[in-house]
């Protein structure tokens, strides 16, 4: 049997139908038949998310982890994975409400060409399950909107606790209060799919998210951010068709803006676009722009380089296109592919930083200087701004990182407060005379906007 495919059970729902409050009573009833227990009322509820996920779930098999270590809070790497989640699992199990379909594999014994990467434990729920909710349908199912809107982790991706000075501040508050209220307009706004189904509440409820510290990240997102770009712009608000408006070429301008105060290069070549490199005509500029972003994002120029030296072809079936991937060096990544540099890829991958550099020296001080996070950090703010703005106005928006997916009639509205939130961010730090973004619509392959402001 291949489940390869299948994926982690997501604890994301509640519901509070009553037989889904019986099964409920039922593993907290065997749980105290074992041991007691305190804060009974707390077990129950935690038991409704998780019958409520399970039986939310478009495909009948999921994967599941009890391994006790990634349920403490020194390891766990996502809000729902609790001891009460761990506990009352193992209980479902003993009731025989899910079983096992595939047991895990180790990366002992994985087969060569896994690398390594070994297989957690596929499950099923059983007919002992569903049984005890017949008169459940999905509409009695509810996103859980008790998780947390904002969420830091460690350099290791572990759930770590928020500063009490945060959680005491107005920049918190202030976050709390435009993700509510988003949510809230994204709810009432009747957004469809472009197969017709409403959107899950798992796209609309969004979360702010910092890596390591809150001056690094902090983007906001939502499932709908995984989501491939002909399903985000395939939607509809009440029957309106969709379209994004994203910042174009976003943290190159930021870079210069922040180390130099203009908006565009004005060195000997001003090419005019970051991820123009003439001296490789054979590569396409979705190339350059996986190396560039590369160069500006990396740490230091080896770990760039280590990077782009994996790089290999890729034909990209949704845009009729080649592409490049690279690999992390961290991992056994399976590698298919061309080489881009099939020989001395370490050298031609060195050579191409410099060349890089020789042709935009204005980003040279960003360079290879890890300045990705705060960078993020600039266009979460931004994005945030343009939602608070958005909603006061009843606007529904979608963010998509600095990207976002608005009804085609808010295009002006939207436009004007994208760049007016770009300016109120950067105030202090450059002049912003004016944004540019692009269009894309299912007819507009991408359309460029400028917006010009008054200082």
């Amino acid at each position: 049997m291949n489940n390869t495919d299948t994926t982690f059970l997501r604890i994301e729902h509640y519901s509070d139908h009553p037989e889904v409050l019986h099964a409920a009573q039922l593993l907290v009833s065997r749980l105290k038949d074992q041991r007691t227990i305190r804060e009974e009322a707390k077990y129950i509820a935690a038991a409704k998310k998780l019958i409520a996920s399970i039986y939310i779930r478009d495909e009948l098999l999921f994967r599941m982890s009890t391994k006790k270590e990634y349920y403490s809070t020194k390891k766990r790497k996502q809000v729902w994975l609790t001891q009460k989640t761990l506990t009352l699992f193992n209980v479902m199990k003993e009731l025989e409400m899910v079983e096992i379909v595939q047991d895990a594999v180790p990366p002992m014994k994985m087969k060569k060409d896994r690398f390594g990467k070994g297989l957690t434990t596929v499950y099923s729920a059983t007919s002992a399950f569903h049984d005890l909710l017949s008169n459940v349908t999905t509409e009695d199912i509810v996103f859980d909107t008790s998780a947390p809107r904002v969420e830091l982790k460690d350099a290791e991706g572990t759930i770590a606790a928020l500063p009490h000075t945060y959680l005491k501040s107005k920049s918190y508050e202030d976050t709390l209060k435009v993700l509510d209220s988003h949510y809230e307009l994204l709810l009432n706004s009747n957004i469809v799919t472009a197969s017709g189904s409403l959107l899950p509440q798992s796209h609309l409820f969004y979360v702010r998210k910092f890596t390591e510290t809150l001056a690094q990240g902090g983007r906001l997102y939502s499932s709908f951010v995984n989501q491939p770009k002909d399903f985000r712009i395939g939607i509809t608000f009440d029957g309106e068709p969709a379209g994004s408006l994203d910042f174009s070429q976003l943290h190159p301008t930021l870079i210069l803006r922040l180390n130099h105060g203009i908006d565009k290069e004005n060195n000997l070549f001003a090419l005019g676009d970051v991820y123009a490199m003439p001296m490789y005509p054979d590569l396409s500029r979705s190339a350059h722009k996986t190396f560039i972003n590369i160069i500006l994002n990396a740490k230091s120029i080896d770990a760039a380089a280590r990077s782009i030296m994996t790089a290999r072809w890729h034909w990209d079936d949704d845009d009729q296109s080649w592409i490049v991937k690279t690999y992390s060096g961290k991992t056994k990544q399976r590698r298919s592919g061309d080489p881009v540099f099939p020989e001395k890829p370490k050298t031609a991958a060195m050579k191409y930083i410099d060349d890089f550099l020789f042709a935009h020296p204005m980003f040279e001080p960003a360079a290879n200087s890890g300045q990705w996070a705060l960078l993020q950090l600039i266009d979460s703010e931004i994005i945030q701004h343009v939602l608070r703005m958005a909603t006061k106005l009843n606007i529904p928006v979608l963010p998509v990182h600095d990207e976002v997916v608005i009804p085609q009639s808010a295009k002006p509205t939207i436009e004007l407060m994208m760049a007016r939130a770009f300016q109120s961010v950067l105030r202090g730090k450059a002049d912003t005379g004016s944004v540019r973004m692009d269009w894309t619509t299912p007819e507009i392959a991408k359309e460029p906007v400028v917006v010009a402001l008054d200082g």
